[in-house]
């Protein structure tokens, strides 16, 4: 018997309004997210993925809007991608990205030691 871990995007549960809840103790990404880093998994209609199943994408950004059932999100180049509610499978905050400025070569790690 294969084990298997728990996957780190959280698969959402269908409920009456999609794309807001989660399996529970998950992190569910909600609409008070906007403004904060997130990554989603949505489904790519129309198209078929490696396995024969159905294709799934993953972006992530800052959660610009949430308006009528409709994310967008800004990516790290600048670009907007709306992705509707219904096509997440899967989504949670994420920790921003590290600053540039704090972040220390190898060269100067050598040195501090």
């Amino acid at each position: 018997m294969v084990e298997r871990s728990q996957p780190s995007i959280s698969r959402m549960e269908s409920a009456p309004d999609p794309g807001l809840e989660h399996v529970p103790g998950s992190g569910p990404l909600r609409p008070r997210h906007v403004g904060q880093r997130v990554v989603v998994r949505s489904r790519v209609p129309g198209e078929t993925g490696p396995s024969g199943g159905p294709a799934f994408t993953d972006v992530l950004g800052v959660l610009e809007t949430w308006v009528d059932d409709v994310l967008t999100i800004r990516t790290a180049d600048d670009e907007l991608v709306e992705i509707p509610a219904a096509l997440v499978v899967s989504g949670k905050p994420v920790p921003p990205r590290p600053s540039r400025i704090s972040r220390v070569s190898p060269e100067d790690v050598e040195r501090e030691k």
